[in-house]
């Protein structure tokens, strides 16, 4: 455009060129603010679910371990009663034998 063209155009154009630049951008900064606050809502929602499903893991385990302690206690304690039952049947044996000499 030469200078003739440009000084022929008319204000009220140029002013809607900014105008809508000026609109462009708002238009812009909106999807900006938009799309920033969607991805910090969607992170914040998977971190929260994230969270819960690791709490629900953390009881499942410590419900396990719970389970673990009390099996081995109930062991442990199987053994002890094996051990007095084999100590009763001894004593038992030795109680027969004495009736037995007694009666001879």
């Amino acid at each position: 455009m030469t200078d003739s063209q440009f000084k022929a155009i008319p204000f009220h154009h140029k002013v809607k060129e900014v105008e809508n630049l000026d609109s462009s951008i708002v238009i812009a900064i909106i999807s900006f603010v938009g799309t920033c606050i969607g991805s910090i809502g969607g992170i914040l929602a998977t971190a929260k679910l994230t969270n819960y499903r690791l709490s629900q893991l953390e009881q499942k385990v410590n419900a396990h371990n719970n389970l673990i302690t009390r099996t081995y206690e109930l062991e442990k304690n199987m053994g002890i009663a094996f051990e007095q039952i084999k100590e009763e049947k001894a004593d038992i044996e030795e109680i027969k034998r004495d009736i037995g000499n007694l009666s001879k």
